[in-house]
């Protein structure tokens, strides 16, 4: 939906054509994030990794369960993912629509800067 809204007010964008891709990413690392914050984790015997277990039911489905084992650093790239992609999205709106996108900002703001962009002293 965001998706759509985006190309019906700005169709002419260079966002345009990648919004889709965005979107899906979103998408994507949501599964993984409620597979998080939805499950029940415990520690394998070894210590080294957590196991998910979650129990779903469904009327076509019955009473299902669905175990798997996550290492460390699967919860952290989870984390880094999500916080890419809305850094990327806030900067993408920010560069489209500017004071319209954040209307409280302070006016003596410092001007925006590519990301890549060094301030030199």
């Amino acid at each position: 939906m965001f998706s759509n809204l985006f190309k019906a007010d700005r169709p002419e964008s260079s966002i345009a054509g990648i919004i889709d891709d965005f979107c899906a990413a979103c998408l994507q690392i949501e599964e993984e994030r409620n597979k998080i914050v939805h499950s029940k984790w415990t520690r394998t015997l070894d210590g080294n990794a957590m196991d998910r277990s979650k129990f779903s039911a469904k009327m076509k489905h019955g009473l299902k369960e669905t175990k798997e084992t996550w290492a460390p650093g699967k919860f952290s790239s989870v984390w880094v993912h999500c916080g890419y992609l809305a850094h990327e999205i806030d900067e993408w709106m920010w560069a489209e629509y500017g004071r319209q996108y954040a209307p409280d900002a302070l006016e003596d703001d410092p001007p925006r800067r590519e990301p890549y962009e060094r301030a030199v002293p």
